[in-house]
This record gives structure tokens, sequence and C-alpha cells, in this order.
């Protein structure tokens, strides 16, 4: 969920806590982290709200539009996504929209892409196809003779791997992304050092 802001930090941050505490009474379903119970998720603008139905869904919405509109604040709902998460009925895939937000099977949240299933295999083809774009922007360094191996390995780990493992210890790796994720790292220091894939080499 966006929330459009033209206020300074501080004061955008103590609007949208007061905001979010008007919807505790109505949104009383959490999840417990480290013994700590959380109803909802906040980073700047990016709020994460946590409901046990759709109605009660509907009725946080409502109250957090109505207090943010007190404001000057209102909820950007061509960015807000809603993501049902009930494998026992197949995450209810018939139900496209809950209120004003669109509800969708997954999404990307602050650089990550989130799905109802709980699956990493999608994220983690996401993040091989990132760090492909970014080999291919430094090839120039790559092809560089005056550039050290030991720089060039360097630059792999900080510009290139950072970007792979951004938030991946919250990833469950199967054995078959575990056998793509090697795949990806052999192929990406062959291309540093511009080794073909045909050559035989260890």
């Amino acid at each position: 969920m966006k929330i459009v802001q033209d206020l300074t930090d501080n004061d955008f941050d103590r609007r949208v806590d007061f905001c979010e505490q008007m919807t505790r009474p109505i949104n009383g379903n959490t999840i417990r982290v480290s013994g700590s119970k959380i109803s909802n998720l906040r980073l700047v603008d990016d709020t994460t709200l946590i409901a046990a139905s759709q109605e009660e869904l509907v009725a946080v919405l409502n109250i957090l539009e109505q207090h943010s509109a007190a404001y000057g604040l209102d909820i950007n709902y061509n960015k807000t996504k809603v993501m049902i998460v009930d494998r026992e009925h197949d995450n209810h895939r018939e139900i496209k929209s809950i209120g004003r937000g669109e509800v969708v099977q997954s999404f990307v949240y602050l650089d990550s892409l989130i799905k109802n299933s709980g699956s990493c295999e999608n994220e983690i083809r996401r993040r091989i196809q990132q760090i492909r774009v970014a080999m291919t922007n430094l090839t120039k360094i790559w092809r560089d003779h005056n550039i050290t191996k030991a720089t060039k390995m360097s630059l792999v780990w900080s510009l290139v791997f950072s970007i792979f493992l951004y938030t991946s210890e919250t990833w469950t790796v199967k054995k078959a992304d575990r056998a793509r994720i090697d795949a990806f790292e052999m192929s990406t220091w062959r291309r540093m050092l511009r080794v073909p894939y045909t050559a035989h080499r260890t």
C-alpha cells in the first residue's frame, strides 16, 4: 500500500503512526515474530497491513483512509495490492479485488518478489536476470587487460553478487534452486574471465 505524502519526514512519520494506531481496535489479526505481535509493517511510505478476512481488510482500509484524509494524506490505490494467503483454498484465485485494491498472486515489495505460494523460484530467476544485465553493463571492464583479476573479482562481489544476495536470507531454497544458483555462479565467473562455456576448465 502506498501513502502519498507532501510533508516533512518527521511530520509524515507521526501522522502515519497515528493513522495506523486508529486501525488497531479492528485489526486484531497479528503475526508473531521473535515473541512480538505485528499487525502491520512499514518502511517510509510503504505499508503492509495484515487482516484475517476480506471484511476486516476493507474496514481497516476505510478507517485508515478516513484518518489519513484528515492529515492531508491519500492512499494511492493504483499502487495498492492485496494478497490472499490461504493454501487450503488455492489462495482464492477467483477473487480479483477487495475494496479498491487489486488482488494479485505476487508483487514486488522493497525490491523482492513476494508470492502467496511461498515459493522463491521466480524471485531467484528474476535476480539471475538482473545479474546478467549487470554483467553485460560491465563488459568493458572484463575486457580490459589493465585491470587485474583480483580487482575484477572484487567488482563481481561488490557490484554483481550483492544484487543477487539482497534479502536472500529470507529465501526457501529447494534442490532445483540450488542447482540453478550454482550454474549461475559458475557462468558469472566464466564470463568475468572470458572463458567460453565450451571450454572444459575447472
